[in-house]
């Protein structure tokens, strides 16, 4: 079990409660694909979004790009979820680090 966050499409923040693989897919509404890694924690987004013409997320980028420090030449699409993860790349819950530029952003 982790706790972790979802940047919906929208722009808005919601804590969410991470099981497994189902619980993630459902997170993106679909199959997932990590979209970055970043200080401790994971961004994973929808696999077929650019495929299905899911919405732009304006705020998942702009996090990417607060983290990676330069803006990529994919955009992400669809709602995306950060997790953390520990040393053996296990899911955790997301880092504190990760949340405060989630926030602010």
């Amino acid at each position: 079990m982790a706790n972790g966050i979802i940047i919906r499409t929208n722009g808005t923040i919601e804590n969410v409660v991470i099981n497994g693989l189902h619980d993630m897919q459902e997170a993106v509404g679909g199959y997932i694909e990590r979209a970055c890694s970043f200080d401790g924690s994971d961004m994973w987004v929808n696999e077929e979004g650019l495929m299905r013409g899911l919405p732009a997320n304006m705020k998942a980028a702009i996090v990417r790009a607060s983290f990676v420090g330069q803006t990529m030449t994919v955009p992400l699409v669809g709602d995306a979820l950060i997790l953390g993860f520990t040393e053996d790349g296990e899911k955790a819950d997301v880092t504190d680090a990760a949340r405060k530029v989630v926030e602010e952003a």
